[in-house]
């Protein structure tokens, strides 16, 4: 049997490893939640590569195949050997928001590109928040909790709505509200990189075996039956959360 192992800071991965999932139900799988080095993305590009360069370490002890399902580490250290999870800059940028960490941007020079950007220094901070208390709540992932940061935070950025045609998620952690996002700007197509990763990983994969197992593992504390909790709400309603 393989293992496929998901590496992300938090909570965001879960977004990709639930569409691996339904993808590769047969298989097995391993998430390792760099949460002692959480967020990644307003880190010095020095301590990103430290924290990447261990936490991928660790993740090819316990896996077979390994997927970066964190934006900023695919972008700023881009891991040898593992799929990476990047974001969709087909579009024109004229026409293209690109919600990423202020690392990604960096990384990715989208400014320079004249994509347009937004200020997300806080987002997947917010996400994490999010996930935590509704966690605590049980009853669903509350993303009305960050409702109004999301929409200040789109205002801020956006002049006018009608010239975004495309907007690309550069995080995992902001998949959670892709809804939101769509709820403000709704003449525009929300795009992340989970399709095109999964298509990448599939013809490696599929001579892969497995029970359907998946296990967690952190960096810091140990949160499995949150994440196991949160997981289990992006698998029931993947449509509603856009995966």
């Amino acid at each position: 049997m393989s293992v496929i192992g998901v590496y992300d800071s938090g909570i965001g991965g879960l977004t990709t490893l639930s569409a691996l999932r339904r993808a590769l139900p047969h298989l097995d799988f391993c998430y390792l939640a760099d949460n002692i080095n959480s967020p990644f993305g307003t880190k010095p590009k020095e301590e990103i590569f430290r924290a990447v360069k261990e936490g991928v370490g660790r993740l090819r002890q316990i896996s077979d195949l390994q997927v970066i399902a964190c934006n900023t580490a695919s972008t700023v250290v881009r891991p040898e050997g593992a799929f990476l999870l990047t974001p969709v800059l087909d579009t024109p940028p004229e026409n293209t928001l690109v919600l990423s960490t202020p690392a990604t941007e960096k990384a990715l020079e989208l400014k320079e590109k004249r994509y347009m950007t937004a200020g997300t220094k806080d987002l997947a901070t917010m996400v994490e928040i999010m996930g935590s208390l509704s966690y605590k709540s049980r009853a669903e992932i509350r993303i009305d909790f960050i409702d109004e940061y999301v929409k200040n935070m789109l205002e801020s950025a956006v002049e006018n709505s009608d010239e975004i045609k495309w907007v690309s998620l550069g995080c995992s952690h902001y998949v959670y509200v892709k809804r939101l996002v769509k709820k403000y700007l709704k003449n525009a197509e929300i795009i992340d990189g989970n399709t095109r990763l999964i298509y990448e990983i599939l013809p490696h994969a599929k001579h892969l075996s497995g029970e359907g197992k998946t296990t967690f593992h952190f960096s810091g504390m140990d949160e499995n039956d949150k994440y196991a909790w949160i997981l289990g709400q992006l698998d029931k309603n993947a449509r509603f959360y856009g995966i």
